[in-house]
């Protein structure tokens, strides 16, 4: 089976009720924990059926081996296949595919993922080149049939850089949704991994695109304190003073969390509503009224040698109630 990925850090302690989207992140790292649960957990009685071939396994491969015609052989190797692509085995790999095994595209396993899902969560960037090579490059935009998520997401919520940017560099669209409407940006912001956020927005990532409950990539960036993706957004010429569907601009949603190093980049950037005034009259207007297409860096005014000074006032949004 898929390794079990570490679980993220535990989300910094909110003075108020937590938004949407931080429980949008619990239940995304709570994701990949729970899909991998061992078949036993899933299918009742699979356990003692399955034990019934304990002592059978050499038996029954060599069965198939010597019997199963080259069609059969082939598919028969995808389920090892795939589950030696999930843990990021690449020996295994290699000899499967000696061995005879398809690997082409089209093929579902687990959960409804191909080969390609299965070498991303793995994260071993060699498998990934192997399974491309032989073939399944072509599910590179395939969707997992109950998420939505694409090999390139799967990377990015298991916070496997180098895979992430193997797929990226093969082709992978840095745009595309997931089945709750958040594309590869809002799953590594959301995620933390900070790394993979810069090379997908150097790579193409839509820096506006509003994700699930029409949250936009700075205000997730914001909220989990993630100040160099602010920085890299605020490069971006994104718009500081868009709002989010409670009405608020990021400044106002890092000041709620108290993220001291985020609050600075978004306060010494000129464009920046100080007075983190609500903005209510966005508030019910869809995604692209709220949140400006990006400007060129030239009118943002990144690296001003005139920041502006935080108002006493607006640092009282920080404090409990």
């Amino acid at each position: 089976m898929r390794e079990i990925l570490e679980s993220a850090a535990e989300t910094e302690r909110r003075v108020r009720k937590p938004l949407k989207f931080e429980t949008r992140q619990l239940a995304q790292r709570n994701f990949l924990s729970s899909e991998v649960r061992h078949t036993s957990s899933i299918i009742p009685g699979y356990e003692e059926r399955s034990s019934i071939l304990q002592d059978l396994g050499d038996t029954t491969f060599k069965l198939v081996r010597d019997r199963a015609t080259p069609d059969q052989w082939a598919e028969w190797l995808r389920a090892p296949l795939e589950h030696a692509a999930a843990t990021g085995n690449r020996d295994l790999v290699d000899k499967l595919l000696g061995a005879g095994a398809n690997g082409g595209a089209g093929w579902r396993g687990c959960h409804g993922k191909t080969l390609l899902h299965a070498a991303a969560e793995g994260g071993n960037v060699q498998v990934i080149t192997r399974l491309r090579n032989a073939g399944a490059g072509e599910d590179m935009k395939a969707k997992a049939l109950d998420t939505g998520h694409t090999p390139l997401d799967l990377a990015v919520i298991g916070g496997k850089e180098a895979a992430a940017k193997a797929l990226i560099m093969a082709g992978a669209n840095v745009n595309m949704l997931d089945a709750t409407n958040d594309g590869p940006l809002h799953l590594a912001i959301t995620g933390g991994h900070v790394g993979i956020a810069k090379d997908l927005l150097l790579s193409g990532a839509n820096p506006v695109q509003a994700g699930s409950n029409d949250n936009f990539a700075i205000h997730l960036a914001a909220c989990y304190g993630l100040d160099e993706v602010v920085l890299a957004l605020v490069q971006k010429g994104v718009d500081l003073n868009c709002v989010n569907t409670r009405g608020e601009i990021p400044l106002c949603v890092a000041l709620r969390g108290d993220h001291v190093a985020t609050i600075k980049v978004l306060a010494l950037t000129p464009t920046s509503d100080i007075f983190c005034t609500s903005q209510r009259a966005r508030t019910n207007r869809p995604p692209s009224e709220r949140c400006s297409k990006p400007e060129p860096i030239s009118k943002v005014g990144v690296g001003s040698n005139q920041p502006h000074s935080m108002p006493q006032h607006t640092l009282a949004h920080a404090q409990p109630r």
